[in-house]
């Protein structure tokens, strides 16, 4: 389970280096994050990870959802998501910022340490209703997440949200057009 855990981290490393030649925008994100893994055992839990510009309005985000209280790192969810800005563009193709209020519905798929063995586990759906920022300003903040996951190895939902998440873009934003 480490060795996987580890693997998966060095690709969260690894992945925009590479990426940052051909993608337009890369940020970093890191907020509060529910764990839609837990049956009435709550506790905190962060999530961070990378968000890699595809398209004017489509997004990739590479996340690690992990429990800090009570007991930290117990448990670990990993996964990417694919989002579509529903409002209007993220960005502008000829370089200028997009759509500075915007709506963001996104799929995912996570692995995680939940069912005993770290091994894929859930489908999401997540709809972001408020988001403040675009990558040409090179920050963005997304309010109340909510989404549902599926985890297929126990054919069973659960209803997830963030309080916020903050993207800081290291690439495409204002300071890469001086």
């Amino acid at each position: 389970m480490k060795k996987t855990f580890l693997i998966c981290l060095l690709f969260l490393f690894v992945f925009p280096l590479c990426a940052s030649t051909f993608l337009g925008d890369i940020g970093l994100r890191i907020g509060h994050g529910s764990f839609v893994a837990h049956d009435g055992d709550y506790g905190l839990s962060v999530l961070g990870g990378v968000t890699f510009g595809l398209t004017e309005r489509l997004e990739i985000n590479v996340e690690a959802i992990t429990e800090i209280t009570p007991s930290p790192f117990s448990e670990v969810a990993v996964g990417t998501e694919i989002g579509y800005s529903i409002l209007g563009n993220r960005v502008n193709a000829d370089k200028n910022a997009g759509f500075y209020m915007n709506t963001i519905i996104s799929l995912g798929f996570f692995a995680s340490n939940h069912n005993g063995e770290f091994s894929p586990t859930y489908m999401t759906l997540r709809i972001t209703p408020i988001t403040m920022g675009t990558p040409h300003t090179g920050s963005r903040q997304s309010f109340l997440p909510i989404g549902v996951a599926w985890n297929f190895k126990e054919n069973r939902f659960s209803v997830f949200f963030s309080l916020t998440i903050y993207d800081h873009y290291i690439k495409g934003s204002w300071r890469d057009l001086r």
